[in-house]
C-alpha cells in the first residue's frame, strides 16, 4: 500500500516562474522525492527529447547533491557563504579549462563530473543567496 506525504507547492520567488510542486512519497521499501514542473502544451518535436534528457540530468544531479550533502553537512558552505561557493566554482572552471584546452586526460574525476559539480554549485549558490542554506545567516 502506498502512503504519501506532501509539501506545499513552492513558488520560485526569484523569477516568478510557475509554481513547482514537491512531494515525498513512500512505500514499504523506498522513499521518493517527486518534483512536478508545469510542462508547456505545445512543445516542438525537436525539443521533446532535449527536455526529457535535461530533466533526467537535473534529477541525477539532484541525487548527487543529496548524497554529498549527507556526507558533508551544511557547515562547509555556510562558513564562507557565496564567496566560498564562487571559489569552488572557479576551481572547477579552471580545472575544465586546463583539461579541455590543454588537451589533458583527467587523472581523478572526469570532465563530466566537473560539469555536474558546477551545476550543483549553481544550486547551492542560489540557496545561499536566498538565505535558505542552513547557517548561512549566522554571524
Amino acid at each position: 500500500m502506498k502512503d504519501s506525504g506532501s509539501i506545499e507547492p513552492v513558488e520560485n520567488y526569484a523569477t516568478g516562474d510557475a509554481p513547482v510542486q514537491v512531494e515525498v512519497e513512500h512505500d514499504d521499501e523506498q522513499r521518493y522525492l517527486k518534483i512536478l514542473i508545469p510542462y508547456p502544451d505545445h512543445v516542438p518535436p525537436r525539443d521533446r527529447d532535449l527536455f526529457m534528457r535535461a530533466a533526467s540530468k537535473l534529477a541525477e544531479n539532484f541525487a548527487l547533491f543529496m548524497r554529498k550533502q549527507l556526507d558533508y553537512g551544511p557547515r562547509n558552505i555556510a562558513d564562507f557563504g557565496e564567496l566560498g561557493v564562487l571559489i569552488r566554482v572557479n576551481d572547477k572552471v579552471q580545472r575544465l579549462r586546463n583539461l579541455l584546452f590543454g588537451n589533458k586526460n583527467p587523472q581523478n574525476e572526469s570532465i563530466y563530473d566537473s560539469w555536474r559539480d558546477i551545476a550543483n554549485y549553481g544550486l547551492i549558490g542560489q540557496l545561499v543567496h536566498e538565505e535558505i542554506w542552513p547557517g548561512v545567516d549566522d554571524e
